[in-house]
Order: C-alpha cells, then structure tokens, then sequence
C-alpha cells in the first residue's frame, strides 16, 4: 500500500511540471528536485485550473524499481511549494492499475483519494543522510476504494481502505532496521470487506480497524510507549471456505488497552465472539468419527479476557480469561506473576533476538534461566461442565463394554492408583475426592495455587527435580469440586 502512496505522489508531482502556464517552470524544478528521474511519465492529455490546481489524463509511469503504473485521469487540488515541503489540499485519481512483472503481482484501485498532504520535496531521493530520513511525511487522510488484486497463487479484493492523521518519518523502515529513534503516528486505519482466494480456500473480512497508533522506535524505546495513547483494534465478520464449504467463520474480535487513572498501569480488554468451526470438515477420519460419536458436528466458542500490568512493581495478571465452548464447558484462568520489569522485559527481547540466529523447536536455556527469575503470586483454573463430561463417560464406556456411569464410579480408583506412585496421599485423596464428586455431579472442577508469598518459577523448577513432595504445601494447592 504504501508503494501505491508512492507512486501516486509521483504522478500529482509530475502534473505541475507537464503544465502550461508560468507555475509549469517552477513544478518542473520540484519534480526534478524530489525524483531525479526515479521513474518515467507520460501522458495523454493536460488541463491546467489554476496555477496550483491541475487534471492529467491517460497517464502511465514506468517505475524501474516497482510496479508500472496507469491511470485514467489524475487530479491535484492547491498544490504548493512551502521552504523545502510540498502542500496540497488533494489529489484523486481514477482508475489506476499496477503490473509488477517480476513478482507476478497485478492490481486495480477504482479510486485513490488524499486531502491535506504536507510531505518534504526530498520523498523520491535515493540517497538520504539521517537528518533527511526523519523528515515528516503527513497526509490528513487517505481513502483506496474498489482495490482489485492478484499474484500466481490467488487473488483478491477489498471494498476500500481509509487512513486518517497519517504521520510517518520519511523512512521510517530504514530507521528502524538501525535502530535510530523516530514515531509512527496514525489515528485510525479501517478496511472494508476484504476477500481472498487461494488454491486451496478462500477467505472473508468483513472488517478492521486499528485507532489510537502511535508508536516510537528506537534503540532504548520502552516497548510499553505504545500504549500511553488508548489503542483499540476490531476485526469482524470473518470466515474461510474450503472447497466452497465455509468451515470456519467469527463475528468479531475486539481488543481495547488503557492507561490507568495512576498514569503507570495498563489494562486491557479482549473480546472474541461466535467462533463456529464445521468439525465434519477435519481431515483426520479417525478424529472426525470419535467427534461424530460425541454428537460434536460443530464447535462453537466466545472468549472474554481482561488484563492488567503495572511496570514498576513488574506485576503482570491475567485478570479473568473465559472461554465458553458451546455444549462442552466453560474454561475459567487467572494468574499474577511479578518481577516482569520494564528491565526483565528488555533482557527477554534480546535473548529471543539472540535466539533468532540458531532457531530452534525448544525454548532456549537463555529463555527459560530468565522465566526463573519471575514469581508466582497466584494461580486458578476451573472447568464448569457442559455436557461434555457425560458424553466421554458414555463413549468410553461404551468402548469398555460398560456404561458411562459405571466407569464414573471407578474413576477415583482408577486416579488413586496411577497416583500412588507419588508418594503423595494427602495431595492424592484431595484429588482423587474433587474429580470422583465432578464427573458424578458434573458442575465445576477447580484448582488453585495461592502461595502465602510470591514463589520464585526457578524454586518451582528446583524443588519439582528435586523434592517434588513440598510442591502442593509450597503452592498451596487446593483441588476442589462444586
């Protein structure tokens, strides 16, 4: 998209230096001084407005270095020179088309439409010191409508786009490949109805947004600098389709992060609501047949989740996650760990950066020596029955050549003998009472840790290799059914 932005700049560029009249001259020297030949244009046709206002028609531009471009008609609106920038009031072009031969990729926008641009003469100089690069480059807002694309592997569209308060350095990607400092800024991005399709399946959204962006960068940035504006991000009516069957669609995801009333904590909100997925459609026939037998065909889920984290104490918690699986349980988990400073949070980035360069399938010694570092204030997990525990019963029961109740009866003998060889009875009859009462009774199975103090995970890690009997009194672990 952003190729697109440039592009487009510099075709309402050229416009003034191709126009007759006294401005024409004076264009002529912006459009040398901001592009240096990056890219050929023509045209088919001129109409000068005015002497800041211009309307190219037939327009094609030969971009070595990107997509060649066309368009059917190109409109500039107040277009001025002011110390070492370029104003205008807007730009609007019709019917626009992108080839990039090289990487097999076409496209067509119906529309592009940006108001109140203010951006530095130097946006198409190759060569740019640093002080050049953090140049500002602004639009007050930018509008794509009827976006047709595609590559060798597929092809889509996309209704339209809208960015609002855009404010970026100039090369801002180059910037933060280096590490200097510098803002990204935006007030809002939304996309309308997105759809793709692919060799194998096809895909819907019908919705994003993202508001509140502003992001510095740099070396030393704090990462939670993000967050001292109100972010908010929406996705909404998603679906995908396989073989023209839609085997998995969601209404909307929702996340909201706040600053705290104390200017220091952050909170943040999670939403997702109506997950639908057609397990008929599983690949794997032994899977699909055991769901099949427990009367699952379809899954269906929401998610709520609320979080806190105050950097100077370094506590982070999960507040409250819920996840409700329609006809099956509802899954309720807490926890509060301390220690995750801003400082431990910048040494876990460079370890994991460290980590990058000899990628591995496990977590790095690095990683897991610095999680030791952290305490576990407390812990809670609990699962409210929804039918699924009668259906297991009633299924391997069956398998058994017995029936779901019966095997209900003798699964506390059955527990208590795998954990006999714990060596453990006071932690094993705690257990073995708490699920003997939830898979007779159903209703809520729950366990919880709440230590009388923070417990440091590398203790945890210790005492579990070498004293794993002082875990449950150390945790203080309680396993309850209601």
């Amino acid at each position: 998209m952003l190729k697109f932005t440039r592009s487009t700049l510099l075709a309402s560029a050229a416009i003034v230096a191709l126009s007759p009249g006294a401005y024409a001259a004076e264009g002529l020297t912006l459009l040398n001084e901001m592009f240096a030949g990056d890219a050929k244009l023509t045209y088919g046709s001129v109409e000068e407005i005015d002497p800041s206002s211009f309307v190219l028609k037939d327009v094609k531009i030969d971009a070595p270095s990107g997509a060649d471009i066309e368009m059917k008609e190109l409109a500039v609106n107040g277009l001025k020179e002011a110390d070492d920038r370029v104003i205008y009031d807007a730009i609007r072009a019709t019917e626009t088309k992108f080839v990039d031969e090289k990487r097999g990729s076409t496209a067509a926008i119906a529309v592009i439409e940006t108001k109140l641009g203010d951006w530095p003469k130097i946006l198409m100089k190759k060569d740019l010191t640093d002080e050049e690069k953090a140049k500002r480059v602004r639009f007050g807002s930018y509008n794509f409508s009827g976006i047709v694309g595609g590559t060798r592997d597929g092809n889509f569209t996309i209704d339209g786009v809208s960015l609002t308060d855009f404010d970026v350095p100039l090369r801002a990607g180059e910037m933060m490949a280096s590490g200097t400092s510098g803002r990204f800024k935006m007030r809002s991005i939304d996309v309308a109805n997105f759809t793709g399709t692919g060799k194998v399946a096809s895909g819907r959204m019908g919705k994003f947004t993202l508001s509140g962006l502003d992001m510095p960068f740099g070396k030393g940035t704090s990462p939670l600098a993000l967050f001292d504006t109100p972010l908010d991000m929406e996705i909404a009516d998603v679906s995908v389709s396989v073989g023209g069957a839609e085997v998995f669609s969601m209404a909307s995801t929702t996340t909201a992060v706040r600053k705290a009333s104390d200017g220091e904590s952050f909170t943040q909100e999670s939403n997702i609501k109506d997950i639908r997925a057609d397990l008929t459609k599983i690949p794997d026939p032994r899977a699909k047949a055991v769901l099949g037998q427990l009367g699952y065909e379809q899954l269906e889920m929401n998610m709520t989740g609320t979080g806190s984290y105050t950097p100077s104490t370094g506590v982070a918690a999960l507040d409250n996650m819920n996840i409700k699986l329609k006809d099956m349980f509802d899954l309720d988990m807490a926890y509060a760990l301390s220690g995750y400073t801003e400082e431990f949070m910048k040494r876990l980035q460079d370890q994991q950066a460290k980590d990058l360069s000899n990628p591995t399938s496990q977590v790095s010694p690095g990683v897991i020596a610095l999680l030791s570092e952290l305490d576990l204030n407390d812990f809670s997990l609990s699962l409210t029955d929804q039918s699924l525990t009668q259906r297991l019963l009633d299924f391997q029961g069956q398998q058994m050549g017995s029936t779901g109740d019966q095997l209900a009866a003798s699964v506390p003998m059955f527990l208590g003998m795998g954990m006999a060889s714990l060596g453990m009875p006071d932690l094993t009859d705690m257990v073995t009472k708490a699920v003997g009462t939830f898979v007779k009774d159903k209703g809520t199975l729950s366990v919880e840790a709440k230590p009388a103090a923070p417990v440091s995970v590398g203790s945890l890690i210790v005492t579990g290799q070498t004293n794993p009997k002082a875990l449950p009194e150390m945790l203080n672990l309680q396993v309850k059914a209601k």
